[in-house]
């Protein structure tokens, strides 16, 4: 008989730790799986591969919480109360095991479980800030947890070392491979930056490399910024476009917004830029860059380093420094085998250590262990 598993994320939008989900649990062959959310778009995405879904509505207020913001008495008592709610959902399942995938899913889903003594696997996708609330957070996360799944060696960091913490990279499809000498539609050199609208993603450093590239070279070069502030942040966006202005790149930079699939937005690149400022738990867009044979151009912070080998499938450079990024393109530009050999390097070790058949063989051992 299959053993039950009960799937839990408790995500406002459909962002890189539920694609990652979704994209292990339609590979998971044996296992009985059912996947829990509190969003009805995100519960349509899982239910259009097949898989038996249930909706767990949560107040606006709970899910759109900022993770590292602290906790008032009245989200405790809706916690609590969802707790008991959830606890009746698992009652009525039976699953064999809870496997949590997002922060309020690991505290309510875990806690429920625990209560009922049922096993709890966590999938854990964050790098917190090391302020006290945040060290608290993750070990009693630590705690709840009978296996805690780290997407990086930057994410476990957080944890103790023991036995109960195993790393298990996020995966890609290396079929996309295919894709990768589709001819582009640009005719002129492109520069990109694909993911999140968020201040931590330090999007203002690409543009202000975009502007110092502009008054050195005369050259015929695009930079595009594809994606939304999914998670907030709308004042940002507006902020990055009067940085454009204000720098008087605006006719140089194109911002495309959110888009179905980044994939086709990231074969138009000849360079990806990934500029982030705060701690990166992985870094989805880079193994999308390097099964492309997109070379990169990424700040030296969070799990980045594990995915890009500078000098040999990107160049890192250090964080919050522009001109770095600008010095980077520009090697690139002016070196194309270079950055052809970058990027195959990069397709080699995205199948290497990145491959999704991989990822879910490593949670399917982790699941039925």
């Amino acid at each position: 008989m299959l053993k039950k598993v009960l799937f839990f994320d408790h995500s406002a939008q459909f962002g890189g730790a539920e694609r990652s989900l979704l994209d292990i649990i339609a590979g998971l062959k044996k296992t009985d799986n059912t996947f829990v959310t509190s969003n009805e778009t995100i519960l349509a995405r899982f239910k259009k591969k097949g898989i038996r879904c249930i909706l767990f509505p949560m107040p606006p207020k709970i899910v759109n919480k900022k993770r590292n913001a602290g906790i008032n008495l009245d989200e405790i008592c809706i916690i609590i109360k969802l707790i008991l709610r959830f606890i009746n959902l698992l009652r009525k399942e039976k699953p064999d095991l809870v496997y949590t995938n997002s922060q309020k899913a690991h505290l309510i889903g875990g806690v429920s479980a625990r209560i009922l003594q049922i096993p709890v696997y966590v999938h854990f996708r964050d790098i917190f800030n090391k302020k006290l609330f945040s060290k608290i957070w993750t070990f009693g996360i630590y705690l709840i947890a009978n296996k805690l799944i780290s997407i990086s060696n930057a994410v476990a960091k957080q944890f103790p070392a023991s036995g109960k913490v195993k790393i298990i990279y996020n995966g890609i499809d290396i079929k996309l491979d295919s894709h990768k000498n589709t001819k582009k539609q640009n005719s002129c050199f492109v520069v990109g930056y694909a993911g999140q609208i968020a201040r931590w993603k330090g999007i203002e450093y690409f543009i202000q490399s975009a502007s110092m590239i502009m008054q050195r070279k005369n050259i015929d070069i695009k930079f595009i910024i594809v994606g939304g502030p999914i998670f907030g942040d709308e004042e940002y966006l507006k902020e990055l476009k009067d940085l454009t202005k204000k720098l008087k790149v605006e006719e140089n930079i194109q911002f495309k917004g959110v888009v179905e699939n980044a994939i086709n937005e990231i074969l138009e690149f000849d360079i990806l830029v990934h500029p982030s400022v705060l701690p990166e738990p992985f870094g989805r867009v880079l193994i999308e860059a390097g099964i492309l044979e997109k070379p990169v151009v990424a700040t030296n912070i969070g799990a980045i380093p594990e995915i890009v080998v500078n000098g040999e499938t990107g160049i890192i450079v250090p964080v919050k420094n522009a001109s770095a990024i600008a010095d980077g393109i520009i090697k690139l530009f002016d070196n194309p085998k270079f950055a052809c050999l970058l990027g195959q390097n990069a397709n080699k070790r995205v199948k290497e250590y990145f491959n999704l058949t991989n990822t879910i063989i490593s949670v399917q051992n982790i699941v039925n262990g």
